[in-house]
Parts: C-alpha cells; structure tokens; sequence
C-alpha cells in the first residue's frame, strides 16, 4: 500500500483504475486521499456498499499507516457496474450478490438505536431520513429477485447509493447499529467470517428477538435473500457469537455511539442464555 501511495505520487496519472470488490475499492479510496487522484472503479461484487460510500474503514494495512478508525474522504468519482459482468458472478455465486442485502438490513435494527440515541440528545432525527428508512425496508420485501438481476439490479444499486446519502446527511447511526458492532467482533473473532452482509444479517436477527421487534420480517428476508441462519455454514460457532456480542459494547463506546448494548445486561451467560433460547426456537440452526 505505501509502495503503491508513492509510485503514483512520483508519477504523473490522471485516474485510478480499480477493479474490484468492497477492500480494493477501501484501499483505492485511500490512495485517493493521500495523493488527490481521481477513482474509476469497476465493482466485481455488490456485498457491500463500498463503491458508493465516502468512508474508508480502517483495514489493516492502513492501520499500519497510522490509521485506527474509520476515515472520511470521497466515494469513488465515477462508478461503472458492468450489468454483464454482475450477472455471471450471480449466476456463479448468488451468495456474493445476496449477502449485500444483508447489510442493508441492519437498517431494521439500528433504526431503533438511532431513534432512542436522538431522544437521548446523542444523534439528530429527520423526518426525511425516517421515510426513507421506511423506503428502503419496503422495497427490500417488494424487490422481485426471482426475476433475472437486470430487472432488479437498478433498485438495488439505488438503496445501496441512498444508504450512502443517509449517513452523509446525519451520519452513520441510522444505518449502523449494534448489528454492526457485532459484525466488526465477529470478523475479528473467527479466521474464515461469513460475507460482512451476513454477518450484519445475523446481528439484526439476534437483536430483532432481544427486542422482540421485527422478527416475523427479518426471517422472511433472511430466507427470501438466501441468507443462512446456520450458526456452521457460516463458519461460526456458539462460542465465537456470544464473545462478538460480549464485546460488542466497548466497539460502541469506541465511536461514543449508543445502541441497545448499553442498556442491556451484556455478560456471557445473558448472551449465552439468548443463543440457546433462539436455537430452541428454531431462529438459529446449529
């Protein structure tokens, strides 16, 4: 990464071209911040929103460079999606094109965060990022992907693209929550972690039945997008789950973002007993 910051800042190039899925495009991002070049990226997968969002997560070949969280700078400049490109990977490996709906499920998750964190004078409501909110969730029970992805992958880029304009206006809080506090424990957690979207997809069902909101609709999403509540497929295990939720708190407190982690009782046993009563009732699979 240092290697690649300084041939360009020696040389003399216009653009960026980058192909490939949400780390090259954060690497690529990076590279654009430290030498005011210009991103053409070419996304190879849609599993995240990377393409579209102005945020830079801190992996960590650029925590070796000095940075520890996540960083502000610009979204890709222009983004080409090669329609026929996208659906060969569908037709070869859907899982790397579903999984992106899970991210944008945490939407029915941390907008409950999001709407207390504003009652309690920590982050600012709109009425206009609520409805939008509504949209999306919406259209994630609406979209149609029993039909070939041309006819769908429009409405899917524009949630993804509008995902990115919500945090833009009032930040990260509404469309990230204690799921994704989850999820960043629980890719640190195991060797081999599930997609980041099925991760995400995860932490929304654990918290949806914690709060005993919204499960009837996060199972149906779960099973129309072909995201498995299989604790093994997904490479996981009891263990690794209940220590990414026992440690999801202080990720919070790290970014002082509130989140239901902060009224709950987030010992072992509690999450260990919330585990067991889900995979007792058929929410989780072992």
């Amino acid at each position: 990464l240092r290697y690649l910051i300084e041939k360009i800042f020696k040389g003399n190039y216009s653009h960026l071209l980058t192909f490939g899925g949400g780390r090259t495009l954060d690497f690529a991002k990076f590279i654009s911040l430290k030498n005011d070049i210009k991103i053409i990226a070419f996304p190879s997968s849609l599993a995240t929103h990377v393409y579209a969002s102005p945020k830079i997560h801190a992996l960590p070949p650029i925590k070796e460079l000095g940075f520890q969280n996540t960083i502000d700078g610009e979204s890709s400049h222009l983004s080409i999606l090669d329609i026929d490109l996208l659906d060969k990977l569908y037709k070869e490996n859907r899982r790397l094109i579903l999984s992106g709906f899970g991210d944008l499920m945490a939407f029915i998750n941390a907008r409950h965060d999001w709407i207390q964190s504003a009652k309690n004078g920590n982050e600012r409501f709109s009425i206009i990022v609520d409805e939008s909110i509504d949209f999306i969730i919406t259209s994630l029970v609406s979209i149609d992907i029993k039909k070939p992805l041309k006819f769908w992958i429009e409405e899917y880029i524009f949630i993804q693209c509008l995902l990115c304009n919500i945090t833009h206006w009032v930040g990260s809080a509404p469309a990230s929550g204690a799921e994704h506090l989850f999820a960043k424990c629980i890719e640190e957690e195991v060797l081999e972690p599930p997609f980041h979207g099925e991760a995400v997809a995860l932490g929304v069902l654990i918290f949806s039945y914690i709060r005993n909101k919204d499960i009837d609709k996060v199972t149906f999403l779960l099973k129309k997008f072909k995201i498995t509540n299989s604790i093994s497929k997904l490479n996981l295990n009891k263990h690794a789950i209940i220590n990414a939720l026992n440690r999801s708190l202080i990720e919070g407190n790290k970014k002082k973002r509130y989140t239901i982690l902060n009224d709950l009782d987030i010992s072992y046993k509690f999450f260990e007993e919330v585990i067991n009563s889900m995979i007792n009732k058929k929410l989780l699979e072992i």
